[in-house]
């Protein structure tokens, strides 16, 4: 099978990007080829952009950048924010005070393209995960205003569970209560077993982002590539034509779309190879 006029998405953290946070020179090879064929390339990543331009330091290797789940889009070429999808103001408001009044500690970060920078509120319940969040965030964090009020809309929530039941537990009680929000759960890119929720503009997910780009440059969704590692990436997988979840994947994601190798084997190669003659 050959794809052209076609898009390519890759997640970036064990998917494109290797343990050791670089991309081999084979996928770099790979990325290369496709530019040579015309076919636009995506990262599709819970980072934000200064997160992203920390491990991608050649950005000419890419054309779009999904980033922050599908809440933003940022064209690499002119680097001109295309997509941003914050949460309004009043329904940010909404859910802060259910989680204060339930102790729920979380994080709250600003609008786009300012969302590196965010608020932390603390309960008697926090855990080590998020202790360690802010020991690797110190300089862009400030303590919630006492006010516990903004006048701004924001990007996204995240709070940091334990254990999939409390995550699970918490989703239903924000879904019975609300209808304006987006849930994403997410494994820890700590590498440990703490589940992280991310909660978004109703809108946003990673597949909502790559069918707007599919839509505004006139591509074909059926020649699309997709390929990603996390629950983060359903969205995305779901809405692509040709699906890859690589082998160091959760075991109960396995089997549910074309199995690629490890990200440390070169997955990313070996699914274009699939795909592009």
């Amino acid at each position: 099978m050959s794809i052209t006029k076609g898009m390519v998405v890759t997640d970036l953290d064990g998917t494109l990007l290797k343990r050791d946070r670089t991309i081999s020179e084979t996928d770099i090879e790979t990325l290369n080829l496709l530019k040579e064929k015309s076919i636009i390339r995506v990262i599709a990543t819970g980072r934000n952009i200064k997160k992203i331009e920390a491990v991608i330091r050649d950005i000419s290797l890419f054309d779009y950048f999904i980033f922050s789940s599908g809440a933003g889009i940022m064209n690499c070429k002119s680097r001109k924010i295309e997509l941003a999808l914050n949460i309004p103001k009043d329904n940010v408001n909404s859910l802060m005070h259910f989680f204060i009044k339930k102790g729920v500690a979380f994080f709250l970060f600003h609008a786009i393209p300012q969302n590196h920078l965010f608020w932390y509120y603390k309960t008697g319940k926090i855990n080590s995960e998020y202790n360690s969040y802010c020991e690797h965030n110190k300089g862009c964090m400030e303590n919630l205003p006492d006010i516990k009020f903004t006048d701004k809309d924001n990007c996204q929530f995240l709070v940091i569970f334990r254990t999939a039941d409390e995550f699970f537990k918490l989703k239903d009680e924000i879904e019975n209560n609300f209808d304006d929000f987006q849930i994403i759960r997410a494994s820890s890119p700590y590498g440990t077993d703490y589940i992280w929720m991310e909660v978004f503009n109703k809108k946003v997910s990673k597949g909502n982002a790559a069918r707007y780009l599919c839509n505004h440059l006139d591509i074909d969704s059926r020649n699309t590539i997709g390929i990603g590692n996390d629950y983060n990436d359903l969205a995305l997988l779901d809405f692509t034509s040709h699906s890859y979840i690589t082998d160091n994947c959760p075991n109960e994601l396995k089997g549910q779309y074309e199995s690629a190798p490890a990200n440390d084997e070169n997955a990313f190669s070996f699914c274009i190879s699939k795909n592009i003659n």
